[in-house]
């Protein structure tokens, strides 16, 4: 009986024992933020509260692992004079510490912050204007009462913080003017009380340190209007503006080939219209752009009192045309020869074409058009045929021209616009044909082309992306620094199978769309385009290049930081994105991440190189993450990371090594039983 009464003894201590354990483990569980990935419980999304004095603002489905951002600073109204309250950060419900935002824990359950405030020393300023019923007052500002825009309170000591772009300015009377905040920091006017300061500048405000009142004062300007001028629908660029010009209100537009006006376009040529081998003489300049006449050139003059369009006019009939340059002050034209022989312009031999470029056209020449007419003996052109010829403004090629050389037209600066519509047997651009083309806007017919070689139109700055769907292959850097399509938007076609290293890269395009079929992006593809935020992903794309092992990883999106949507195919059996990173699905290795990223639990791999080069300041790592590369935030601008456990842990996952980052930038990394430091040559 004795040792059955011991061992129900020792089952109910043991039992009491247990009850503790778990109940002490919920406790933990509850209070702490790092939930484990082991416990069913964890949750992807969670509700976040903030509350401010007696208003309450709810965000759901956040995110795990991503940082809180209010968006702006919590204000208390004052109740006393001189005295202001004062946030001094967030605290969770029923916790007295405080943090600013920019400290704040990632977001691993659902979680309440109360905005805290201190009562503090202020004074007032009030913010008075010049300006009363539309008329600029020219008194003294001391001896004037002006209307009050603005009174607000400012901590005591402080200097004062305004948008100048907030303060109303007045409209004149007179439509022709308007009022301007003037650019003037003297403040030699103000006093303790009573002074006044002209400002345009946030930084120029003294320290407040008493009541102080500030008076704004504007000053008349004369508006001014656009005039645009046009060239078959296009604006006209020239050298002495590009296609718009702003005239003062009022004032003469005189646009000629004389120095005598007052806004002078000197020595220009005239505007070019070209069709099917015809060459149309510029009659002048009519607001109607479907004018028959126009206005002489040389005596445009009108009075300028609102936004003005002018047309350039031509003549009804035109005349056969070859070749043709327009200079200076005259046109001149050469009439092509289906002959062999050479002349001091250019030679034709076997079909293929060159120029002289230093004979013709003429060195002096501002703008230079050529036509190739149809059923020419044209077939190819010379090496580097025009390359480096920056007064070449447009270029028609011929129906018998049946391949392009390489550097054809590399940096030829002032090239706008290549016509290869009759170019029926031409499939291919050649590699560096149209290169550092940054003037180029128009490739018309290049809906034939098959293969796009390297560097063919790398810093085309102006090329609206050509339509890809026949394109089959894009070579290194085909299209680097190339602006998408006229919206902005780059789209693989399907047909698009070969697809080189670099090849849509530093472009300026904000969506891209790889359609289905598409299953390599080879890396650096779409790197380092700042305006890029939109991805779709298909579920044939099935390797997403990279460099192991190298600083930069050159992953095909590296340097792409602003993307806010990465949208991939549920069906992809390869990548999945989280939070717009990019992750290898097989392995869960986290390949591309940016500013907008969060790691998901899942990751087990952070490559090298995944957040090269972005702006992200804070980053959670998750326990579960097995091997995070040193070079992972390489040139990046990192100062912090959450990491779910312990500091040996952290340094195992990362091999011991410091973080690479910029020189001598220190990480703070927070993990469960303290902080490290790294600063890129050692860890602490």
């Amino acid at each position: 009986m004795k040792r059955k009464n011991i061992l129900l003894g020792l089952i109910s201590i043991l039992s009491l024992v247990s009850c503790n354990y778990i109940n002490n483990n919920e406790e933990n569980k509850n209070t702490n933020d790092s939930v484990s990935n082991a416990d069913n419980t964890t949750k992807d999304k969670y509700t976040l509260t903030w509350k401010v004095e007696n208003e309450t603002k709810v965000e759901n489905n956040v995110l795990r692992g991503k940082y809180p951002e209010y968006g702006k600073v919590p204000t208390k109204e004052n109740t006393n004079d001189h005295k202001m309250y004062k946030f001094t950060g967030w605290s969770k419900v029923g916790n007295t510490n405080a943090l600013f935002e920019e400290d704040l824990p990632p977001v691993l359950s659902d979680t309440t912050y109360q905005a805290k405030f201190e009562e503090v020393d202020s004074y007032k300023v009030t913010i008075k204007m010049n300006v009363r019923d539309g008329a600029l007052l020219s008194v003294d500002p001391s001896t004037e009462s002006y209307p009050v825009w603005k009174e607000i309170d400012v901590e005591a000591n402080t200097k004062l913080e305004l948008d100048t772009s907030l303060i109303p300015i007045p409209t004149s009377s007179n439509s022709e003017k308007f009022f301007s905040i003037m650019n003037y920091t003297d403040y030699s006017k103000m006093s303790d009380n009573i002074g006044s300061y002209i400002y345009s500048k946030v930084s120029d405000i003294p320290a407040i340190t008493s009541d102080t009142t500030l008076v704004v004062n504007f000053k008349e300007e004369t508006k001014k209007y656009n005039v645009s001028f046009y060239n078959q629908d296009k604006l006209y660029k020239i050298d002495v503006f590009n296609g718009v010009m702003q005239i003062p209100s009022g004032e003469n537009i005189n646009i000629g080939n004389t120095s005598s006006g007052k806004i002078g376009i000197y020595k220009q040529p005239d505007p070019v219209k070209i069709v099917n081998g015809k060459k149309y003489a510029f009659v002048g300049w009519n607001k109607n752009k479907n004018a028959t006449t126009g206005t002489a050139t040389s005596s445009l003059s009108e009075v300028i009192t609102s936004d003005t369009s002018y047309y350039a006019i031509f003549s009804s009939t035109g005349s056969d045309v070859s070749f043709s340059y327009y200079g200076n002050s005259s046109t001149n034209a050469l009439t092509f020869s289906q002959a062999t022989a050479s002349n001091s312009a250019y030679t034709l031999s076997s079909g293929k074409l060159s120029f002289n470029t230093s004979k013709y056209p003429s060195s002096s020449a501002k703008q230079v058009d050529i036509y190739l007419p149809d059923n020419s003996n044209i077939t190819s052109l010379s090496d580097n045929f025009l390359s480096n010829y920056s007064s070449l403004n447009s270029i028609r090629l011929p129906n018998t021209l049946t391949s392009l050389p390489e550097n054809a037209f590399k940096n030829c600066t002032g090239l706008q616009v290549v016509d290869l519509s009759a170019c029926t047997n031409l499939t291919s651009i050649p590699n560096g044909c149209f290169q550092s083309c940054s003037s180029l806007e128009v490739v018309r017919g290049f809906e034939k082309i098959k293969s796009v070689g390297s560097n063919a139109f790398d810093g085309c700055l102006s090329l609206p992306l050509p339509d890809l769907s026949n394109v089959t292959s894009v070579g290194e850097r085909g299209f680097r620094k190339t602006r998408g399509d006229s919206n902005y938007k780059v789209t693989i076609p399907s047909s698009l199978t070969s697809i080189g290293s670099e090849s849509f890269s530093e472009g300026s395009f904000k969506e891209l769309e790889i359609k289905e079929g598409i299953t390599s992006l080879s890396k650096l593809a779409f790197a380092y385009n700042e305006d890029l935020t939109r991805i779709t992903i298909p579920s044939s794309v099935s390797q997403i290049q990279y460099d192991n092992g190298t600083s930069t990883n050159n992953n095909a999106f590296t340097g792409s930081d602003n993307i806010n949507t990465v949208s991939i195919n549920a069906n992809n059996s390869s990548y999945y994105s989280y939070a717009t990173s990019i992750v290898d699905k097989k392995n869960e290795r986290l390949v591309h991440g940016n500013i907008n990223s969060v790691i998901s639990d899942n990751v087990k791999e952070v490559l090298p190189g995944a957040f090269y080069n972005s702006s992200i300041k804070k980053i959670r790592i998750p326990k579960k993450v097995e091997t995070l590369s040193a070079n992972a935030f390489y040139d990046s601008s990192l100062v912090r990371i959450d990491y779910d456990g312990t500091k040996n842990e952290f340094l195992q996952i990362i091999n011991r090594k410091p973080l690479q980052s910029t020189s001598s930038k220190e990480i703070k990394i927070i993990c469960s039983d303290g902080q490290l430091t790294s600063n890129g040559t050692s860890i602490s």
